[in-house]
């Protein structure tokens, strides 16, 4: 396969992903559905504020990638027969919004990340039947690899970020939406989120070398 159809199935793929993410779950009707955690009082967790008896580690075993998320996350598998590649996405909902994490299979590098932001964007618009933009991208790097940050706006009042890192052999994506009265939960419990994920082989407490990974 070459590079170029790989970044083609590559998007195809964060498209279908956004479709869960940043489509079908950007509506505040969504957010409310039956199934997100009622609140609980914060705790420290390996260093990072938490929700007890909520937070819990999360591994995609292809890829080695770990992240904590906020109780058990509803896994989603895309195929290459369904989808035009493989992946993975881990989703949580919480009261104040929803978190995920998204794994592709396929070389990634650096020139990879604009596009699939771009793919992103178009089809959360798409899904969720609003304009979904970014008002501000960042590019940083994550433990070496280079990685790209965007804020998302809805125009159903709707707000979130993500985060696109390109892993070598995988894409990796990190996402939280919910509504933009609810956007202080959001922000830190974001910071944990990117916080709390780990490649394969790093030390506990992953590092980051950019201010890329906070909301800004």
């Amino acid at each position: 396969m070459t590079r170029r159809s790989t970044l083609q199935r590559l998007s195809l793929l964060a498209a279908s992903a956004a479709a869960i993410t940043g489509g079908v779950l950007l509506p505040g009707t969504a957010l409310a559905a039956p199934g997100a955690p009622p609140a609980a009082a914060a705790v420290q967790v390996n260093g990072l504020r938490a929700e007890a008896g909520q937070w819990q580690v999360t591994t995609d075993s292809p890829s080695g990638v770990s992240v904590q998320l906020p109780g058990k996350p509803e896994a989603v598998q895309f195929t290459r027969a369904a989808d035009g590649v493989d992946g993975r996405a881990y989703i949580a909902r919480t009261d104040y919004g929803v978190l995920a994490l998204t794994v592709y299979d396929g070389a990634a590098g650096a020139e990879d990340l604009r596009p699939m932001l771009d793919s992103y964007l178009q089809d959360a618009s798409q899904k969720a039947s609003t304009n979904v933009t970014s008002t501000g991208t960042e590019e940083s790097t994550v433990e070496g690899r280079p990685a790209l940050d965007a804020q998302l706006a809805g125009e159903d009042g709707n707000v979130g970020y993500v985060r696109f890192i390109a892993a070598g052999q995988f894409m990796i994506q990190l996402e939280t939406v919910g509504p933009q009265d609810q956007l202080d939960a959001m922000n830190e419990t974001y910071l944990q989120f990117l916080a709390g994920m780990q490649f394969p082989g790093s030390d506990a407490g992953p590092t980051t070398d950019s201010s890329g990974a906070e909301p800004f």
